[in-house]
């Protein structure tokens, strides 16, 4: 038997402290941890608390401390997208020997200061 004040439950039904993605919602900022609880993977990005499918523990784990995206798709397969980014929030300038960057290359000929 369990304690269910400790187990969060609550009328036989889970409570959750934490937020789950809607499809095509995504969430940018540092992973400052990963843990399991409620049979459910938690992820806190900056301020947020995310709760995630546990198949996404081996993926995330690795990535604490780095600033990441989650963004969560319909997609079979496809249904949370993860990319570890760059220092984000940062402005960018052209280079020193271009003054501008052309469409879709903003990443190849801007550097990030």
């Amino acid at each position: 038997m369990f304690d269910v004040k400790k187990q969060g439950l609550a009328n036989n039904s889970l409570t959750y402290s934490g937020y789950w993605l809607h499809y095509w919602e995504e969430t940018i900022g540092p992973l400052e941890g990963v843990w399991k609880e409620n049979d459910s993977l938690n992820a806190k990005i900056g301020k947020i608390t995310l709760i995630l499918p546990n198949e996404l523990e081996k993926t995330l784990a690795p990535q604490v401390g780095q600033n990441i995206s989650i963004l969560r798709t319909d997609l079979l397969g496809k249904e949370y997208l993860i990319r570890v980014l760059p220092e984000f929030g940062m402005k960018t300038e052209p280079t020193t020997d271009q003054n501008h960057c052309e469409d879709g290359q903003a990443l190849n000929c801007c550097e990030v200061t």
